[in-house]
């Protein structure tokens, strides 16, 4: 498999190897890792939240707005 990427980007991961003990491709493997374990977390809380939602635990829009000000406050 071949990833084409952006001149900058492939720039700025040339000079990333450069200044340590990882080769190129190793840190696009450990991106791709991060990337897949994301992904499969991504996935796992999105099927929670639609089981939720078809048992019908749902909140309100003004239930989540006050939770979300509780949250920016503390």
């Amino acid at each position: 498999m071949a990833v084409q990427l952006k001149p900058e980007q492939e720039q700025e991961l040339n000079a990333i190897a450069a200044q340590g003990c990882l080769s190129v491709d190793e840190h696009a493997q450990r991106a791709v890792e991060q990337y897949l374990l994301w992904h499969k977390d991504f996935v796992a809380v999105v099927k929670v939240g639609l089981a939720e939602a078809d048992r019908g635990e749902l909140l309100e829009h003004g239930e989540v707005v006050e939770r979300i000000e509780r949250l920016l406050a503390s």
